[in-house]
């Protein structure tokens, strides 16, 4: 019966143990219209995840320049993808008239149209995935083996 007792201790006990505290841990996700930022797992504004990678000059420099050449992406993705619903709502709209007189440009806004959208989101998504490395460099450094005071006491706490 002790033993029986024991065994229910020992594996009841560290369920009741609280000495581990959440971390924050930065996390970026993509959602319908634009980048969602996220504090744990508390959606958080632009400013709060510059304000916590602060402390690596290094990371904050690369977080930014990597979101600054994501947004030239967009721009310049979106000016493609209107070029290239200009040039297809102009065949669109001259249909059977092609012989009217209009001029037609032989496909030079939808080439350029279509280059400039790829291209704008292939830039943007690398750019993505640089911002990406940055969080989780930054989250990588966060690993630390604290002592800390706890509801009934001291705790050890390994924060990650």
């Amino acid at each position: 019966m002790k033993n029986i007792f024991m065994i229910f201790l020992f594996v009841c006990i560290p369920m009741l143990l609280q000495a581990q505290e959440p971390i924050d841990l930065l996390r970026l996700k993509s959602g319908f219209w634009g980048l969602n930022y996220f504090m744990g797992d508390q959606k958080v504004p632009y400013d709060s995840i510059i304000a916590k990678l602060n402390s690596d000059r290094q990371l904050t420099e690369k977080f930014e320049t990597s979101n600054t050449i994501r947004i030239c992406g967009n721009v310049v993705s979106g000016i493609g993808s209107f070029l290239v619903g200009y040039d297809m709502g102009g065949r669109l709209f001259r249909g059977n008239n092609m012989n009217s007189g209009v001029k037609t440009n032989n496909g030079k806004i939808l080439y350029t149209g279509v280059a400039l959208l790829l291209s704008g989101l292939i830039v943007s998504g690398i750019c993505e995935v640089q911002m990406q490395k940055a969080l989780t460099q930054h989250n990588k450094k966060t690993i630390r083996l604290q002592v800390k005071p706890a509801e009934e006491g001291l705790g050890v706490a390994i924060v990650f």
